[in-house]
């Protein structure tokens, strides 16, 4: 028997990410982002999601963990595509004074407290040379 596999869509946007998922059988469950015209239109788009919209710096590993208690018999994915234009060949000398570089740190906040089965991350050219973060968040040792 195979397990159902839920979605936890992080930087979520209007939903692409979530249709993409969605189409191979996956159930959106949650969305989060912090832009009100994306999550509205997500909202629009995966009527039984749940929508934080909220910045994830801001954001509780409580509040995903409380919408993804009801599929806990479930496999969770966690998609991480953070805003890539801080890693971009075309901006990369701006990378140390762009807000949205530590964003994907934050998912990996979630990744740690949660231990989702499944992790999704998009790659951007510039991403993996964006050397090592000034602050890393700290790890948490143990299975």
């Amino acid at each position: 028997m195979n397990k159902q596999v839920v979605l936890a869509d992080f930087f979520s946007g209007c939903g692409g990410t979530s249709l993409g998922f969605s189409r191979a059988g996956i159930e959106p469950v949650v969305a989060v982002d912090s832009d009100a015209d994306a999550a509205a239109t997500y909202r629009r788009n995966f009527r039984r999601a749940a929508v934080l919209e909220k910045d994830i710096r801001k954001l509780d590993p409580s509040e995903i963990r409380e919408v993804l208690d009801p599929h806990r018999e479930a496999l969770r994915l966690f998609a991480g595509c953070a805003p890539c234009q801080p890693f971009a060949n075309h901006q990369k000398n701006q990378t140390d004074e762009d807000d949205r570089v530590p964003l994907l740190l934050e998912f990996l906040r979630f990744v740690r407290e949660l231990q989702p089965e499944l992790i999704f991350v998009e790659n951007v050219p510039g991403l993996q040379s964006c050397g090592p973060p000034k602050d890393p968040t700290p790890s948490r040792t143990g299975p």
